[in-house]
């Protein structure tokens, strides 16, 4: 997938799902998802380092997250949890069609605020191509 000249392999061992539709008075649309059966030494590899920078309203069209907290006891007679800090944040975000966004590499995002502006660990990509061009969405989590 990808665009002129410049191809990228987005699926490396299997299609799991195509999806195809026909919307009145718009572009046809496909979406085509699969799974990624690369090793866990592979996935380590093309992890190490970002492949790419995705700015908050330019190229990242949306971002939501959920910050996965860490909770320990204050005092046994207290015996109420608090936030101790933030452990993992996994995020489902939305780019322009960027076919090299897949499982296993690293993604930078800006403009987030200082929470969120990271890197994260791309988990699962989806591209579709439609009405609204080429769209990347991916499932991800900070290292």
């Amino acid at each position: 997938m990808g665009y002129a000249n410049t191809l990228e392999t987005i699926i490396t061992s299997e299609i799991t799902s195509t999806k195809t539709s026909f919307p009145f008075n718009s572009v046809p649309q496909i979406q085509v998802t699969g799974e990624n059966k690369t090793t866990n030494n592979a996935y380590a590899e093309l992890s190490s380092q970002s492949i790419v920078t995705l700015q908050y309203a330019k190229s990242l069209l949306s971002f939501s997250a959920e910050i996965i907290t860490e909770s320990q006891t204050v005092k046994p007679i207290i015996n109420k949890p608090t936030l101790r800090g933030v452990g993992t944040i996994r995020c489902n975000a939305e780019s322009i069609g960027i076919p090299e966004i897949k499982p296993g590499v690293t993604v930078a995002l800006a403009g987030l605020g200082s929470k969120f502006s990271k890197s994260y660990v791309v988990e699962k990509s989806v591209h579709s191509i439609g009405n609204s061009g080429f769209r990347t969405v991916f499932d991800s989590k900070t290292n």
